[in-house]
């Protein structure tokens, strides 16, 4: 049976870095909540993995699907 994931809270992810600029080529780690363990994502509802971790493209932005029941939070 296939798994459909979960669309993250906006279609792209965007990350900015210090002074308000796209993060090019910025990296996102996932981790499950509360844990050292990485946490798979995908690139979209049925699509491949995402590498872990993502490389942000040209415009500090990436696809983030996450597996059903996994609520995602954004920690820094």
């Amino acid at each position: 049976a296939s798994v459909t994931n979960v669309l993250s809270p906006t279609v792209r992810q965007q990350f900015f870095d210090n002074n308000g600029r796209p993060l090019v080529g910025g990296q996102l780690f996932t981790y499950e909540a509360g844990s050292s363990t990485k946490l798979a994502t995908y690139e979209g509802p049925s699509g491949s993995a995402n590498g872990n971790p993502i490389e942000l493209d040209f415009r500090g932005e990436c696809n983030l699907w996450v597996p059903p029941n996994v609520a995602p939070r954004r920690s820094l």
